[in-house]
């Protein structure tokens, strides 16, 4: 039989367990970064700040005739809002998909918040 005391083994099992947290807490932290860094929201703000994302916004801006898809008023480009017609947060499937995009005022962007068309 073994020299260790049934208090040694329980003392050391508890901290084997307290170990185990620490780390699975900072396991926790990595993967919640990674899932930010990776998020439907992250993916289209790296894509609308890209070239193509740049393209496609002056490509839309022309083919809309540089009016807002919501309100149909004139609209500039710089104050435009690239807007998902169903929203990221329910569908988050199609955050890049072009056929949920459109520009519209911020205001017609923001007063839509999270409906669907």
């Amino acid at each position: 039989m073994s020299d260790i005391s049934t208090e040694e083994l329980v003392g050391k099992i508890l901290r084997s367990r307290k170990n185990v947290a620490k780390i699975r807490f900072s396991i926790d932290l990595v993967v919640a970064k990674i899932e930010k860094k990776y998020s439907p929201r992250a993916e289209f703000d790296n894509w609308r700040n890209s070239d193509d994302g740049q393209k496609w916004r002056i490509q839309q801006y022309n083919l809309q005739n540089r009016c807002c898809a919501e309100c149909k008023k004139p609209l500039e480009l710089k104050d435009s809002h690239i807007d998902h017609i169903k929203p990221i947060a329910k569908y988050p499937q199609l955050n890049l998909d072009l056929r949920n995009l459109r520009i519209t005022h911020p205001s017609c962007n923001l007063s839509r918040s999270r409906k669907d068309i």
